[in-house]
């Protein structure tokens, strides 16, 4: 993918600014390094202890508007339908709803942007509590890393949607009166699609409806028709292809497209997936914008791949949030999927909760179709200690003594059940042999 250099202007210089008609106090002239110091020092704020616990960080008006501004050239300068490499490893992200925390958590624990690739599949803010210090860390890390932060549009990245959710009753509650205006913006500037290595089509929720049945058969004619078929910026209700993109969900058990009765986009079975995948020629389709108590679900015979990255979403009810780690293989360029789960779980059943956060780790092997097996969450403290850490523990003493083949790995790996097809995550092994 072409290399992409972040605009040179100065971050607190509005004279481009025209879409928007907002009295900002601005510094004549500041060069590109002193206007990276300036973001870094928004990122320290934004990531500082306090504020990812709780507490709301020290931002100013103007500065996530030209964050917001900047970032709309970026994307802007991106095309409709992205095209990532793997040459380096990228990791999808799901929904994230205003989290905060959960993100600086997701950096910290999958790794900085200044050296790991993301593609967020949307749905960024609204519902939580956070949604403006969730969107500037984004945008701050995409106009300091442009290779490394990609975004798609979600559902949520509307003005509709944004005015009745939350963001923009957060904005006004902290007298940022101008914020909601430059950030739906920057919104109706993002990128609708994005194919990772040629193989993987990654979209918010759905599935372009009919285009099975139009005169396009190859991933070039398909990333054309996205070009030609959204013009950006624009509003998401203003364009039919993006609202299908961002709202059309999947029916398990369906037999066929048809209305979605929550009144926008479309219903789509899984032989419409499957076939869209044959179509195409693409490994898996990887999508968001559904709650999911494990954070992560196959489907379409192990075709698509829903995430949920937002872990612990609703009060009084856990659930796991995931990501989806992807990297080629060096020595035959096999494309392998892993999945990242993020579940706080309280080791005692008494006292203060959330005392460690444990990752499972599904490891892959090559596209195929071989079965893999589905890891078991929300285990209580009594089942925490018999099927994760005395496993963990005897895992770490066969790998001393060398012995890793696959019938000791079979006996030292996590508690799992349901085996179905991954896909390109097929085949889970525990990281600690891999």
């Amino acid at each position: 993918m072409k290399e992409l250099k972040a605009p040179r202007q100065a971050l607190f210089d509005n004279e481009n600014d025209t879409h928007l008609s907002v009295p900002l106090t601005v510094e004549p002239v500041i060069d590109f390094s002193r206007r990276k110091v300036r973001i870094e020092a928004i990122v320290t704020r934004l990531t500082d202890r306090m504020v990812v616990r709780s507490d709301f960080a020290r931002i100013i008006e103007d500065e996530v508007i030209h964050l917001a501004n900047l970032c709309a050239d970026l994307f802007l300068r991106e095309p409709v339908c992205l095209d990532l490499d793997l040459s380096r490893p990228l990791i999808v992200v799901g929904d994230l709803f205003g989290q905060h925390a959960n993100l600086v958590t997701i950096f910290t624990k999958c790794g900085h942007p200044s050296t790991v690739r993301y593609l967020f599949l949307g749905n960024l803010v609204n519902r939580g509590e956070r949604s403006i210090e969730l969107v500037t860390l984004l945008f701050a890390y995409k106009v300091l890393y442009p290779n490394n932060i990609f975004l798609i549009r979600g559902n949520h990245e509307c003005q509709y949607i944004s005015t009745y959710y939350g963001f923009l009753h957060e904005c006004r509650q902290r007298h940022f009166n101008h914020i909601w205006t430059a950030v739906m913006h920057a919104f109706n500037c993002l990128p609708a699609v994005a194919i990772i290595e040629d193989s993987i089509f990654c979209t918010h929720s759905g599935l372009p409806q009919g285009i099975l049945s139009q005169n396009i058969s190859t991933r070039k004619q398909l990333r054309d028709f996205f070009h030609i078929s959204v013009t950006r910026p624009v509003p998401l209700t203003q364009n039919m292809l993006l609202t299908e993109l961002a709202w059309s969900e999947l029916v398990i058990d369906g037999t066929h497209c048809s209305t979605n009765p929550a009144g926008l986009g479309k219903v789509f079975s899984e032989n419409y997936v499957k076939n869209f995948c044959a179509h195409f020629g693409f490994q898996q389709v990887i999508r968001s914008n559904e709650f999911l108590k494990n954070g992560y679900e196959f489907s379409a015979d192990g075709k698509m791949l829903t995430l949920f990255s937002t872990p612990n979403m609703l009060p009084r009810y856990r659930n796991s949030g995931a990501v989806a780690f992807l990297y080629k293989r060096i020595r035959d360029h096999t494309i392998i999927g892993r999945i990242k789960v993020l579940d706080v779980v309280p080791l005692l059943r008494q006292g203060r909760p959330g005392l460690t956060t444990l990752q499972h780790w599904l490891d892959s092997s090559e596209f195929g179709s071989r079965g893999g097996r589905m890891v078991r969450h929300n285990l209580t403290s009594h089942e925490l200690l018999a099927h994760h850490l005395i496993p963990v523990l005897i895992c770490l003493a066969l790998h001393a003594n060398g012995q890793r083949n696959g019938r000791i790995k079979l006996r030292h790996n996590f508690v799992q059940h349901e085996s179905i097809p991954f896909g390109l995550f097929s085949g889970s092994i525990c990281a600690t042999c891999n």
